[in-house]
């Protein structure tokens, strides 16, 4: 009881400082005439989105029981944790590259105006905190997980896992790409400069990035939990 205590306040902690930082980013960091569209389609709030579901998901979970079919911890292994290592390792390789190729002529201009100022606690919770919290969840759920799956009649299998992130990711990237070529708004500095070819290869190179992480992390769970020492703890 104690531990399903500390696991509520632990996710509704996540849950709050998710839609704080939302909050913060959409009120202070803005101007008159900024699109809305072109920060809404970003990868970064879509990752973002995903994951507040999921730790909502969780909170609520430990209150009540979840239907046989809504397995939070697959999820977590199989999509919200590939799809933020994904934005985790796009976005600091980017940074350390270029980051203008992150901002807008806008953006670029009001931060050199001084105008606008991220805070660097906004930017790691967008791109580090979406992989360090689900690894806190996972370190604080270790002995929960083995009990609490012996007694599901289905699991969702590798295959599975892979197939709805390359389905939820490539739908994003589907429909940011046709904003694109439709409207003209990018989501990246990055997408406008690039060819058409090298959009498509991008997009590729991200599922096939995500999807072995997806079985990466779903083949280490299911080794772990049948590992005979854990299972004789």
């Amino acid at each position: 009881m104690a531990q399903k205590k500390n696991l509520l306040w632990f996710h509704s902690c996540v849950v709050v400082a998710q839609l704080y930082t939302v909050f913060y980013d959409f009120y202070y960091l803005t101007w008159k005439d900024r699109p809305l569209l072109e920060r809404c389609i970003k990868l970064t709030l879509f990752n973002f989105a995903l994951s507040t579901v999921y730790w909502v998901a969780r909170a609520v979970e430990d209150v009540v029981e979840l239907p046989r079919w809504v397995d939070t911890r697959r999820v977590l292994l199989g999509l919200v944790m590939p799809l933020s290592t994904v934005v985790f390792l796009l976005f600091w390789a980017i940074v350390l590259y270029d980051a203008d190729l992150l901002r807008n002529e806008q953006l670029k201009l009001k931060m050199q105006m001084g105008l606008v100022k991220v805070p660097m606690w906004l930017t790691h919770s967008y791109h580090t905190t979406v992989v360090l919290f689900p690894l806190v969840d996972l370190f604080l759920t270790r002995d929960l997980a083995t009990s609490k799956h012996k007694h599901r009649k289905q699991q969702t299998s590798t295959a599975t896992a892979i197939s709805l992130f390359c389905v939820i990711t490539g739908g994003y990237y589907a429909t940011i790409l046709s904003i694109g070529y439709t409207q003209g708004v990018w989501a990246y500095p990055l997408l406008a400069i690039l060819s058409t070819n090298q959009r498509l290869l991008l997009g590729v190179l991200v599922m096939t990035l995500g999807s072995c992480l997806s079985m990466a992390y779903m083949s280490i769970d299911r080794a772990k939990r049948s590992d005979p020492k854990d299972k004789s703890r």
